[in-house]
C-alpha cells in the first residue's frame, strides 16, 4: 500500500479491506503535523463512509500537553468533521509515557470513539475484518 499522505507525525493509508490505517512516526510530537495527519484521516473516513480505523501507535512518542489538548478538543470532541462513531483498533505504543497519554485521551471519548487495544497490526486487522459491517 502506498501512503495517501505522509508527514513528520506519520503516514495515512486506505487499506484495501475498507478502513483507514494510520502509522505514527517516532520523534518529537508537534501539534501542526499531528493535526494535519488526523484531519486528513477524518476526511478519508468521511469520504469513504468508513467507521473503522487501525491506529499503529507503536512508534508514537510521548505526547506533550498541546498535542493531547488538540486531540481531545478536535478529534475526540468532533470539531473536525468525522463520522459520528469511529471504532479504533490501536496497536499499543511501546513507550510507556505515550501509552499513558493515549489512555488519557481515550478516557474522554464519551461513546463517540470506541477503542480496542492489540499487541500487533495483524490482530488489529483481524478484529476489524470480523466486526465491520
Amino acid at each position: 500500500m502506498v501512503p495517501l499522505y505522509s508527514n513528520a507525525a506519520g503516514e495515512l493509508l486506505a487499506h484495501p479491506a475498507g478502513y483507514a490505517l494510520v502509522r505514527y512516526r517516532a520523534g518529537a510530537a508537534e501539534v501542526a503535523p499531528l493535526a494535519e495527519l488526523l484531519t486528513r484521516m477524518a476526511r478519508l473516513l468521511v469520504r469513504n463512509r468508513w467507521h473503522y480505523l487501525l491506529s499503529d501507535a507503536r512508534n508514537l512518542p510521548p505526547l506533550p500537553p498541546a498535542c493531547k489538548a488538540w486531540m481531545v478538543e478536535n478529534w475526540v470532541e468532533g470539531r473536525i468533521e468525522r463520522p459520528a462513531v469511529v471504532h479504533v483498533a490501536v496497536v499499543q505504543p511501546t513507550a510507556v509515557l505515550a501509552r499513558l497519554a493515549t489512555f488519557e485521551i481515550q478516557a474522554q471519548a464519551k461513546g463517540k470513539t470506541h477503542y480496542y487495544h492489540f499487541a500487533d497490526e495483524a490482530a488489529a486487522h483481524t478484529f476489524i475484518m470480523a466486526n465491520q459491517a
